[in-house]
């Protein structure tokens, strides 16, 4: 996101905030000083992200073949950490190879609905000095697009393998350290020089077994992602595989982990469900 769009981006929310505030003929807070002071600080927080853009952001290949490359690297995940790490590898001369399981880049924020976004402040979630946030807590739209941004900017399309786990690593014969090479999936795209593997701690879900959640089988997977069937990425129906269509949801506590349960509360109430109810220290 560049910092022009960033900035058009929040004076188009606060414009609508007004206009929506002058239709309901709420005056106090169409004329909130409160409502200003903070569009001030969100362009000063876009300005100083474009400070750091300009000082510390390292410059993309000009080419899409590079010149006498100083080493080849393998980088196993094309989530955030993983376009990050291949972002600087290229910058710095070093052709990258990148190995994704997924048809897509973006890890586990290409797993998540659309309202899922950041706990904690986006100055603390720089992955990349290049990257440009519009808001403090910027949601999954906006981070997967960050994400892509820096992926095509800086060459790593073609460099991507989709769909391609990582199976083997291993030593290349006659090659010793300090000068080892090293084979990814039995060498199908050669030699590399190093390895780096960001495949995260997510994993798979380890859900416990209360009545009603779905079963796990070999296609739950491709069942519960957020993938459409019309092949685009969305948001599943929450009443998917037999859900029950009236629940009663229930969110224990008001910790982090329980956004999840409240965003899922809040769409079934828009899907039919009439009992959905949120309460502080229930006991389980």
């Amino acid at each position: 996101m560049s910092v022009v769009r960033a900035i058009q981006a929040n004076l188009h929310i606060y414009f609508d905030e007004s206009k929506d505030f002058a239709r309901h003929g709420q005056v106090l807070r169409l004329l909130s000083p409160k409502r200003a002071l903070y569009l001030a600080l969100i362009i000063a927080y876009v300005l100083i992200q474009a400070v750091f853009i300009l000082l510390f952001k390292p410059a993309p290949p000009k080419d899409e073949k590079l010149r006498r490359p100083f080493g080849r690297i393998a980088v196993v995940g094309a989530g955030l950490t993983g376009i990050s790490s291949a972002a600087h590898c290229i910058a710095h001369n070093f052709d990258v190879v990148i190995f994704e399981a997924d048809d897509r880049p973006g890890g586990i924020w290409a797993h998540v609905n659309k309202s899922s976004g950041l706990q904690l402040n986006s100055l603390l979630y720089r992955f990349h000095p290049g990257v440009l946030w519009s808001r403090a807590f910027p949601y999954r739209d906006e981070i997967l697009g960050e994400i892509t941004r820096i992926w095509k900017e800086y060459r790593l399309v073609s460099r991507t393998r989709f769909n391609t786990p990582v199976t083997s690593v291993c030593r290349a014969d006659g090659t010793r350290s300090p000068d080892a090479k090293w084979l990814v999936n039995d060498g199908a795209d050669g030699a590399f020089d190093a390895i780096i593997v960001t495949i995260g701690t997510c994993g798979e879900p380890q859900m416990i077994g209360f009545p009603g959640m779905p079963k796990r089988d070999e296609n739950w997977h491709e069942k519960h992602s957020n993938k459409r069937e019309d092949g685009a990425h969305g948001d599943a129906d929450p009443r998917e595989d037999g859900a029950p269509s009236d629940p009663s949801m229930v969110t224990v506590d008001e910790g982090a982990g329980d956004a999840v349960g409240a965003e899922r509360s809040s769409t079934e109430v828009e899907n039919g469900g009439k009992n959905a109810e949120k309460r502080r220290g229930s006991p389980v």
